[in-house]
């Protein structure tokens, strides 16, 4: 069984202040006062129930998430040759559905414009090098 706390504030500037008043005033407050449980009920319901999780079990999500990355990187391949002798160390963002990548020197300003032509579409960013991906291997 849940306590109940209740908290009442008395103020001894109020006319008419007194003993008699005092329990008056009680009983006016204690009808309208919120109560406080020791424990707060589960509140049901999300925070944002536009969004849910997708029915996809967690297996069927990183079979999509591999195949996404493998048609990323035959994009990569492809092109690989012919960009590293001009754009060696710079960023290309990947939007396998299209086929379309954008190459920039900065990470962000790639990732802009692959956002621009394909604003709902994932892209990979990756590094025009040997590996693609930045540091040492």
């Amino acid at each position: 069984m849940n306590k109940l706390y209740i908290a009442v504030a008395i103020c001894p500037n109020c006319p008419g202040y007194g003993y008699n008043n005092q329990q008056k005033i009680i009983v006016d407050q204690v009808k309208y006062m919120t109560y406080l449980y020791e424990s707060q009920p589960d509140r049901q319901g999300r925070i944002f129930p536009e969004r849910h999780p997708s029915a996809a079990t967690p297996t069927q999500q990183q079979d999509e998430m591999a195949g996404f990355d493998a048609d990323c990187m035959a994009i990569f391949e492809k092109v690989k040759p012919a960009l590293m002798k001009d754009y060696y160390n710079w960023f290309m963002a990947i939007e396998p559905t299209s086929g379309d990548y954008f190459i920039d020197i900065d990470e962000i300003e790639a990732e802009k414009k692959a956002f621009e032509k394909h604003p709902d579409a994932p892209c990979l960013i990756v590094c025009i090098n040997e590996t693609g991906v930045c540091g040492r291997a």
